[in-house]
């Protein structure tokens, strides 16, 4: 879903579609408000926001200012190496005070030849990482939450499974491990593929209705901008970014609400809509801070690890059986 996000590492096509379909066929949503932010983005005109890869401090690179100091020493004991979500809040911090780079001209004339794929990101930008300080951002990575499935990846409606990063497993917790995705999408397609071939889909789905907004959607919208998809796109990093609190999520909430009709016949901007609905909604709902949802008015983190879990209302159900909650006591 990472284009509900003006700064974003994730391709263009990334827009929240299975999210949005699920949350329409009133399939269980969970856990919507943790959204990964890499915390080193390539801060260039570049869109999606080329990754600069974490390899690159564990080399030995650094975070610094404006003025060459050293931003992430004493915010937590690993610096530079600190978690994601430490990381990304600071280096959004010090956006907000001046700029961030990413000195890693210690690794010398070796770069290009050691790290081949950020060269060539940062050739493309204008930079030479031998010699500059690379500007940084943090920018929308991954989703954590998502569809709420069980152990073999059923969702809450009979017969439809979800796995890969649509799904909510409870793997990542608040805050993913880096390439632990891939693995998920290992283990859960497995499982999902066993799962459907053990207990396949009922095949009396009923008569199969179309909504009228599904015909009405402009398709030759698909490829121009459009003012409302980048207001939204905004309002999304400002409000319900890498720092929350209450009066920037409702004040988002407010405006998506706003924004839906004029997005409903958006082959894009429908899905976005949506989406934005469930992630503010829960992070509104989330009044604490864990992991990679972060409140400045509630920074403290609860004792207890409670799930947020969304239950939207189908818009048809006519090829839908009725729901029913995932089974949390599945294990393989």
């Amino acid at each position: 879903m990472g284009r509900l996000y003006r700064r974003t590492t994730n391709p263009h096509e990334v827009t929240a579609d299975g999210l949005a379909m699920a949350c329409r066929a009133g399939v269980a949503i969970r856990d919507a408000e943790f959204v990964q932010f890499h915390p080193t983005a390539l801060d260039s005109a570049l869109d999606p926001m080329p990754l600069l890869t974490e390899a690159l401090r564990g080399e030995g690179a650094h975070l610094v200012d404006e003025d060459g100091r050293r931003f992430m020493v004493g915010v937590h004991d690993d610096a530079e190496l600190a978690p994601r979500d430490v990381v990304a809040r600071q280096v959004w911090l010090q956006r907000r005070r001046g700029a961030a780079y990413l000195d890693a001209r210690m690794i010398g004339e070796d770069f290009p030849a050691r790290f081949p794929t950020v060269w060539e990101i940062t050739q493309r930008a204008g930079l030479d990482p031998r010699t500059d300080l690379l500007p940084v951002s943090p920018a929308e990575h991954f989703h954590m939450g998502g569809v709420a499935i069980d152990d073999l990846g059923r969702t809450s409606t009979p017969g439809l499974f979800a796995c890969g990063e649509v799904s909510s497993t409870g793997l990542h917790g608040a805050n993913r491990l880096a390439s632990n995705s891939l693995l998920e999408g290992l283990v859960f397609g497995a499982r999902v593929a066993e799962a459907a071939t053990d207990d396949p889909p009922p095949t009396d789905h009923g008569e199969i209705g179309v909504p009228p907004e599904a015909l009405a959607v402009e398709f030759d919208r698909l490829d121009r901008p459009d003012p409302h998809v980048e207001e939204l796109r905004s309002l999304m990093w400002d409000h319900v970014g890498v720092v929350r609190d209450e009066a920037g999520l409702r004040a988002a909430g407010t405006r998506i609400e706003e924004l839906r009709p004029l997005l409903a016949r958006h082959p894009v901007g429908r899905n976005l809509a949506t989406a934005a609905r469930l992630v503010a909604g829960a992070a509104l709902e989330r009044t604490e801070s864990r992991g990679s949802h972060s409140r400045r008015d509630h920074p403290a983190t609860s004792a207890v690890a409670d799930h947020t879990v969304q239950r939207p209302e189908a818009e048809r159900t006519t090829s839908l059986l009725a729901p029913s909650e995932p089974d949390p006591s599945a294990r393989t």
